[in-house]
């Protein structure tokens, strides 16, 4: 619960988060037989991304490859979008897809303030996901939320991008400088959000020997299931996943004494 007090007050904060995935074809050192050491290079396979509250899609595909090739030592390559070799170079005979992402609706647990008799001046929402999800391709989730047009405010949809993402911070109107908030009113208000996300594709490697020479195949991403984290498998192509997280929104106004303006909902 203390995560949940971030402060929205900090204008101008700014999200640090990478986007996606940091490698679309992933090469690999060739592993010796059994009962060989050979020492692993500087810049291998390994990532140093601290994976513990998080569900990574990447890097448990990147697991899986490791785990294959402590037992063929011949995987030389791997990935799992478009821009892999088996896709690129239309390996795909059977119509194996590339991973892909879909986002169902955003839900909150409750209903949020009707704004609409109010003298709004600034609107600041964020978006906190205690576990993030990381994929090699988006995650676009269309939310409802006030923007500012032509004078007024008015709820509209926009996409965002919630992978890799522990906070979202959206403000408007959009200002270079520090909004003026003195002298205003502020209502903030809080909900829990789930969001059902599925992936579906697949994951393809090469493997490259002297005896079959250079050869592609590939599996279902169901085969990337962790039920401990909530990633689940539905078919042998597709992985099921709900985003949980906090949603909050702090909606600044001009106060007039005349004027009863009404919070309740």
């Amino acid at each position: 619960m203390n995560l949940l007090l971030l402060t929205l007050g900090i204008c101008g904060f700014l999200v640090a988060a990478r986007q996606g995935s940091a490698t679309f074809e992933n090469k690999l050192e060739m592993q010796p037989a059994y009962g060989e050491k050979v020492q692993q290079p500087a810049g291998n396979i390994k990532s140093p991304q601290d994976t513990s509250n998080m569900v990574n899609i990447t890097e448990k595909a990147r697991t899986l490859i490791e785990y294959m090739n402590r037992t063929w030592h011949d995987i030389s390559s791997w990935g799992m979008t478009p821009d892999y070799a088996f896709w690129r170079e239309k390996h795909n005979l059977f119509g194996q897809q590339p991973i892909s992402a879909h986002a169902g609706s955003f839900n909150c647990d409750k209903e949020l303030l009707d704004y609409s008799d109010l003298d709004v001046k600034l609107v600041m929402c964020l978006w906190y996901i205690p576990q993030k999800i990381c994929s090699p391709v988006g995650i676009y989730v269309n939310v409802t939320v006030p923007q500012y047009d032509s004078g007024i405010f008015e709820d509209k949809p926009i996409a965002l991008n919630f992978n890799n993402r522990n906070t979202l911070v959206r403000r408007t109107p959009k200002r270079k400088t520090k909004p003026r908030t003195k002298g205003l009113k502020k209502f903030a208000e809080v909900c829990k959000f789930t969001v059902n996300v599925t992936f579906d594709g697949s994951l393809a490697y090469e493997t490259n020997n002297p005896t079959t020479g250079s050869r592609f195949y590939s599996v279902g991403v169901g085969l990337l299931q962790d039920k401990a984290r909530g990633l689940i498998r539905t078919k042998h192509n597709r992985l099921y996943y709900i985003i949980r997280g906090w949603f909050k929104r702090v909606t600044f106004w001009k106060s007039y004494g005349h004027v009863k303006q009404n919070l309740s909902h």
